[in-house]
């Protein structure tokens, strides 16, 4: 079963990596911006179960997003995942968490909405995330650096 489980892993890992370069080529984008999830957790299966789990795809789909995206010239940059869906992508206030509209009945905060009076933003939890990754990314192009010993690209 774990040969099996690691072929699956691996065939996913590639097939998401190979998306994702190939929206960057379709949309003549340079660089990708990838969230360093490292610090995330799994949650449920005890502590080294969860970080097995939950490390080790998203590693693979990342170590493949570079690896595919050198191929075609396009940079991959590690952003910091810190707040990025906690606050707005308009005027970066605190977001209320809720019940998505068009799911109801559908347990967890997926949907988040922009208490400041003059914005008002509302979304998808996801959705206002990318948009920070995107301009956390972009904010910080001019100061970005390669970590010597591997190679990675992070915002300084």
């Amino acid at each position: 079963m774990s040969a099996r489980r690691s072929n699956l892993n691996d065939a996913l890992a590639w097939a998401a990596a190979r998306w994702t370069v190939d929206q960057a080529i379709a949309a003549t984008a340079t660089v990708i911006y990838v969230e360093d999830l490292r610090s995330m957790e799994a949650k449920g299966m005890g502590a080294t179960m969860n970080t097995r789990l939950s490390q080790q795809v998203r590693g693979k789909i990342v170590d493949r997003i570079r690896h595919l995206a050198a191929e075609h010239g396009v940079a991959v940059v590690t952003v910091p995942a810190r707040n990025t869906s906690k606050h707005c992508p308009h005027c970066l206030t605190p977001l209320r968490h809720c019940k998505a509209p068009d799911q109801p009945t559908v347990a967890g905060w997926k949907w988040a909405i922009c208490p400041h009076q003059s914005c008002r933003w509302q979304g998808d939890r996801d959705h206002g995330a990318w948009r920070r990754i995107a301009a956390r990314g972009l904010t910080h192009q001019a100061r970005t650096v390669t970590d010597k010993t591997s190679g990675l690209r992070f915002p300084r």
